[in-house]
Formats: structure tokens, sequence, C-alpha cells
């Protein structure tokens, strides 16, 4: 594990958790005897502190680069120092991190699935996914029978090597929620695809893929103020049409060449209330290819 400098705080109001990373705070459900596991302090690896976690417990992650797929468990909250700094990094032959109903994975860079497989896989699980970096994986989020959360997450330059291209969020049947989330410049067929799904799309910017939300099988996405702008190939929708309050603007990104995915001053995306896609990362790694 390579150690890089993090900023990430923790604090209590009333027995609830609070932790800061990069300015966003999260809360985590607080049990009684909830216990933070600390790595590498407590434990070598993420993985060991998981396995020794229950429900109600935080793993927390320092930052640095974690090897190997991470498996959570049911209640379990894993809390990186901020994608900026902590990552988890796959070995290119399987999902990279499985989740678990009711976890929370918040505040890595998630990549190197390799070109079959997702950053993170939810089969029958209900995880909440926010303020990551999903980027350099052969998929992004993989959700079958899934209610997660998703929000706040830069998803960028996946790529499954394959000529018919990528998805960047796959929603098969359930009902989860998609939402504040930056889908761009991935080598994606759709960046959202719902089959027999519902999911609730709202506020996310979708830019740059081959194609935007495609929905298949009678699903009924609820779209709510999304900016879909140059899905060029598929269009920016397929079987569904634009929600309430829809945009087709350039987000003007801060320069998406170097993977600085933040908004310019002059994004059409920062309004006076609430503000569309993620907050912005700058991804501080070379690209991969």
């Amino acid at each position: 594990m390579k150690n890089n400098s993090s900023d990430f705080s923790m604090l209590k109001i009333q027995n609830i958790p609070i932790f800061f990373t990069l300015g966003i705070f999260i809360i985590v459900p607080s049990h009684r005897n909830s216990k933070i596991l600390k790595v590498p302090a407590d434990f070598k690896t993420i993985q060991a502190a998981m396995d020794r976690a229950e429900a109600g417990d935080i793993v927390s992650a320092r930052g640095g680069t974690y090897i190997g797929r991470i498996i959570l468990k049911a209640g379990v909250s894993l809390l990186g120092s901020g994608p900026e700094f902590t990552r988890i990094q796959g070995d290119g032959r399987g999902d990279v991190v499985i989740a678990a109903d009711k976890a929370v994975v918040s505040g890595f860079t998630i990549e190197a699935s390799g070109p079959l497989y997702s950053a993170i896989r939810c089969d029958s699980t209900s995880p909440l996914i926010k303020s990551n970096i999903i980027t350099h994986n052969g998929a992004g989020i993989f959700m079958s029978d899934s209610n997660a959360i998703i929000e706040h997450n830069l998803i960028v330059e996946n790529d499954d090597e394959s000529d018919f291209g990528t998805f960047a969020i796959f929603c098969r049947r359930g009902n989860p929620v998609i939402r504040n989330n930056t889908i761009a410049n991935n080598y994606a067929r759709f960046a959202i695809l719902c089959d027999h799904s519902f999911p609730e799309v709202v506020r996310n910017i979708i830019a740059f893929n081959l194609g935007g939300i495609g929905c298949e099988n009678d699903s009924g996405p609820v779209l709510i103020q999304n900016n879909l702008w140059a899905n060029t190939v598929k269009g920016n929708y397929q079987g569904c049409q634009p929600g309430r309050d829809s945009l087709s603007k350039d987000p003007l990104f801060i320069d998406i060449k170097s993977g600085d995915y933040r908004l310019s001053p002059e994004s059409p995306c920062i309004t006076d209330e609430k503000a569309i896609g993620t907050r912005g990362y700058k991804i501080v790694t070379k690209k991969r290819r």
C-alpha cells in the first residue's frame, strides 16, 4: 500500500458518526456498540478489517492505494479519505467491489476491474454508493434486483475494449435512486441502461458517451432535471423521453483532456437551486490507455 496525505476527520453528534471527507459530510448509521476499524493502523488490509466488522461498524481507510477485490458486509460502512487520495485497485480479472445490503462505500477511486467486469456489483443488495470516482474499469456499476442509492459519483473513462461499448450504470429490475452523478467520456453504449427497472434519475450530467439513457423491456424511469449532452452514437435518449426540467447543454468541464471534470463557473449545471451533477473531481492519475 502506498500512503498519501488525506483530509479526513470524524466527530459524533448525539452518537451519530459524521465523517468529513474533502468537504463532503457523510452520516452513517450508529449502533450502541459500533466500532471504527482503521486501516492500516489496526488492520493491514481493508478486507481484513471488513471480515472483522459487524453491522453498524465503520471501516475507515487512510489515504493510499489498496490492491485487490473488496467484499462488503451488510450494514458496514467503508469510508475512504476522499477519492483523490484513496484508491481501491482491482487486479483486472474481476469485479472490484462486491456490495452488500445496507452497506456504504464512499470516498474512493475504484479502478482496474478488467474489460469483462464492473467496478461495483450489486446482486440483490441495496447499498449507498456515494462520492467516489469510478474510472478505468470494464463497466461502472452493475445492479440486479437492487434499490441502491447512487449519488455524487464521478463515473468516467470506463471501457470494456469491445466494439459494442460498455455501460456506466446498469439497472436490471429494482428501483434504485441515481442522483447528482457526473457520467462522462465513457466508451458506453448507454451511460444508464434500464432493463425491467424503474429507477429515479435526478440531476445527473450525462455527456460524451456513446449513448445517454436507454430503456428496454418496459422500463419506466422517473427522469428529473438531467443534463444530457453529446451522446452522439445512440443519442441522448432511447426508449424513453426527457423528463421534467431536462437540459441538453454543454456542461463546460474545466479540462476533460487532462481529466478535470470539475465545472467551470459558466456551466449551465451550476444553478441558484440544486446543482446538476456531482461537485466535481480531478482525476490525478494518468489515463490507462
